[in-house]
């Protein structure tokens, strides 16, 4: 059979000097909408969360979004969730970001619920840049990526509005099971001489353990589907 061409959802077209994306496209639960990040820099950065169908007709339903973080839908369909940066810093300089609900319904912001989302930049990697992590879980946990090297999970209660531990050791390309609270992905530690190792671990959103998983060759990318 003919594949069937891919109808375009947005123009980012190269701009100079600067340059534009479009990253971290999502498929809603039904598979009737895609979400993602749009950034763009020319003359003043625009860093947005859009929404479209198939056909086209993106909109706007989020702006001042983090670079290094997608949105995720929320495990019904109805709502959408992205951090905003606030344009602030805590005591460590870090920039501090609020959780934004949004219903999908009108497009309209939901409320803003600001939190101490800390964000370390240390730079990108060949293997973590612009692979920002954020999923909504069915125990309306938010897991994300700490910094953009991808390395490190933090954890936030969507319910109580609050920050959780975090999981025992540093996390990275998590992907979560579908309608499970069970996630996979590799722990990265470094031994006395330097030497870097990656394990394959799982554990679930409610714990912070962390269980490696015994693997005869090494694991950079993990894929669930």
């Amino acid at each position: 059979n003919q594949a069937t061409p891919p109808d375009f959802i947005d123009s980012c077209a190269e701009v100079e000097p600067g340059f534009c994306r479009n990253l971290y496209p999502k498929w809603s639960p039904d598979g009737q909408l895609l979400l993602y990040f749009h950034i763009q820099t020319k003359m003043e950065e625009i860093a947005e969360i859009r929404l479209a169908p198939p056909q086209g007709d993106w909109q706007t339903v989020g702006s001042d979004a983090h670079d290094a973080h997608p949105a995720a839908w929320s495990p019904d369909g109805t709502e959408i969730v992205y951090l905003r940066d606030t344009g602030e810093e805590n005591s460590q300089f870090r920039p501090i970001m609020e959780v934004v609900t949004i219903p999908v319904d009108d497009g309209k912001l939901g409320n803003a619920s600001p939190s101490s989302v800390l964000y370390g930049d240390e730079g990108g990697t060949a293997l973590g840049y612009l692979m920002g992590i954020l999923e909504w879980t069915a125990q309306d946990i938010l897991l994300f990526t700490s910094n953009c090297t991808n390395v490190g999970m933090d954890r936030y209660d969507l319910s109580s509005g609050t920050e959780l531990e975090h999981f025992e050791k540093p996390i990275r390309n998590l992907t979560l099971l579908p309608n499970s609270d069970r996630w996979y992905g590799m722990a990265v530690t470094y031994s006395e001489a330097g030497e870097k190792r990656t394990e394959l671990v799982t554990g679930t959103v409610t714990e912070t353990a962390v269980s490696p998983i015994t693997t005869t060759f090494p694991v950079e990318m993990i894929f669930v589907g």
